[in-house]
């Protein structure tokens, strides 16, 4: 979730900061479409600022924003699903 403070955009917890099983984590990275795979790589695998991501997949800063709320969205979901499972 984001969030607004003093005009600048901030990351907040949103109750999904979970351990996850990385085996099936990365399966599920595999199965997402590369814009969404690639922005969550970026982000959180090689633990780039949102600014550098967004300068690495040539976006604005707002448009990675959304693609990074969208491709957690997608991650949940699909992970959801797959530890459903099991």
């Amino acid at each position: 979730m984001l969030a607004a403070l003093d005009g600048d955009i901030v990351e907040t917890i949103d109750g999904w900061d979970a351990v996850l099983d990385a085996g099936i984590a990365h399966t599920v990275l595999a199965s997402l479409g590369a814009h969404h795979r690639s922005a969550l790589t970026l982000r959180y695998l090689d633990a780039l600022p949102v600014a550098d991501v967004a300068r690495h997949l040539e976006r604005t800063l707002g448009a990675t924003e959304v693609l990074l709320v969208r491709a957690k969205r997608s991650f949940r979901i699909a992970y959801q699903a797959r530890m459903g499972e099991q």
